[in-house]
């Protein structure tokens, strides 16, 4: 029963961005024939919300995660001598991800002609993308040799989904996702499975998902007709941390650059009876203590610690206020 601490792999220390299925992975332990893992949202593992036990390989997969949330995970080895202790604990952030569903369908292609038919989707939410997916793109025509479907962002940036596929074949019932496995869109394209498109959604990273969301489908020949039945989004967004270069935190307090590569400055001009500034690692571990809060600008030195998550607690009056550091 004696076990080398654990070492987290995967996702590592800090990680932003993390995509659900969520994918944990540990170096393997000589010594141990299972495994245990917990996954919290607090550093002191009080609200475990996925764990699992027994495990025989070094990693896990975890499903239904909160979007946009800062996680906790660790690991415990055990054999048949006994159990070892949990791994020193990692923190990932998830990514905001949300689906959205086009209320402008069923859309009619016309039969005469050469006609270009489009539906959108306004979305509301404002931040920076970093995955697009589409899903649930659904309809009937004849003749899927006709079509070129396209993807416009609000930013007017496009993205081929296919370009006069196939021959004489019917309907469309698919998915495209660039993480798909590569291959060729069956011959018709229908059973609901998930392709990568001709082109790349990496196009839309970095871009604002605020705004009219475009699919267009361009009928080539005459003749053939049908409808766009259906279609959505799956679209996320960088955490909240890194969607901002400064945080204001409350009133008049500021934290700046938010993440940050060594110093942040925590700027207090104008606020009031702040007793306190501390800064804490996602263990609980005090790494700095404010000793004068008179100053207007207080500045922290991360450069001596690694890339992650830190915990900033401002003490206010008879209120304590958290917020979240990120060091890159």
């Amino acid at each position: 029963n004696t076990f080398n601490p654990i070492t987290l792999s995967s996702p590592a220390n800090g990680v932003l961005n993390v995509s659900d299925p969520a994918n944990f992975n540990w170096v393997i332990d000589a010594n141990a024939s299972t495994y245990d893992i917990d996954i919290a949202t607090d550093a002191a593992f009080i609200t475990i919300v996925d764990n699992a036990t027994g495990l025989t390989s070094n990693s896990y997969t975890s499903n239904g995660l909160a979007s946009n949330t800062i996680h906790y995970w660790r690991v415990k080895p055990n054999n048949m001598c006994g159990n070892g202790s949990f791994s020193s604990a990692f923190s990932f952030t998830t990514s905001n991800c949300n689906n959205y569903v086009s209320t402008n369908v069923p859309v009619t292609i016309s039969s005469s002609g050469t006609p270009t038919i489009t539906s959108t989707i306004n979305i509301a939410t404002s931040g920076t993308i970093n995955d697009v997916d589409v899903v649930g793109l659904i309809g009937i025509h004849t003749w899927i040799n006709d079509l070129v479907v396209t993807l416009t962002s609000p930013q007017g940036t496009n993205v081929i989904l296919w370009d006069q596929i196939c021959n004489s074949e019917n309907n469309f019932d698919v998915n495209f996702d660039d993480g798909a496995t590569p291959g060729a869109l069956p011959c018709p394209p229908v059973g609901g499975g998930t392709y990568q498109p001709q082109g790349s959604f990496a196009a839309f990273n970095g871009e604002n998902s605020l705004g009219i969301w475009t699919l267009t489908i361009s009928d080539m020949v005459n003749q053939d007709g049908g409808s766009l039945n259906g279609w959505g989004l799956d679209i996320c967004l960088n955490s909240g941390a890194v969607s901002v270069s400064e945080t204001e935190v409350n009133d008049n307090i500021s934290i700046y650059p938010n993440p940050t590569t060594n110093i942040i400055t925590v700027d207090l001009e104008g606020a009031n009876n702040i007793e306190n500034l501390t800064l804490l690692d996602v263990q609980g571990k005090k790494l700095y203590q404010s000793a004068d809060v008179t100053k207007q600008k207080i500045k922290i030195d991360l450069s001596n610690h690694s890339e992650g998550i830190y915990i900033l607690k401002v003490q206010h009056q008879n209120e304590v206020k958290t917020y979240k550091v990120v060091k890159q």
